[in-house]
Parts: structure tokens; sequence; C-alpha cells
């Protein structure tokens, strides 16, 4: 999942999310304590987010995936 979230982040000139929105975003459903802590101690989101955006800057940049590799085009042998 941080590697899918890592290419998002890294193509945020195209689709606007960057390490920080992702991290917004998501930070809270990754980080997040069960509901049954959250009501006994209330969580400030912004730590979660923070964490996932630290995360996010440290992974490693996945390598290309099928979509972003240049096609191989075969050379057709003249007849």
């Amino acid at each position: 999942m941080l590697d899918h979230l890592k290419r998002v982040a890294r193509k945020s000139d195209v689709n606007k999310m960057t390490s920080s929105a992702v991290a917004r975003v998501f930070g809270p459903l990754f980080v997040c304590p069960p509901y049954r802590l959250v009501r006994q101690f209330p969580v400030e989101l912004t730590r979660h987010a923070d964490l996932l955006r630290y995360v996010l800057e440290i992974w490693p940049s996945p390598g290309p995936t099928r979509r972003t590799q240049q096609p191989r085009h075969r050379r057709v042998a003249d007849s």
C-alpha cells in the first residue's frame, strides 16, 4: 500500500496529491487506534497525518509499474 501511495505522491504534478495531501486523507485510516481507545483518550488526527507524511517521505521509491515502462517495439523484418 505504501508503494502505491508513494507513486501517487510522486505524480503530484498531474494529480495534485502531494505527500501531505495523501497523508491527510489516509493517515487517520492507517494509524488510528481502536475506537474504544479513542473514546477514552481523544487523539489529534493531525499527528496521524504527520506520521504518514514522514513515512512516505522516507519510504524508498518503488520501481516503475507496467504502465510507466516504455513499450518495447519489435522490429519487423522487411519482406
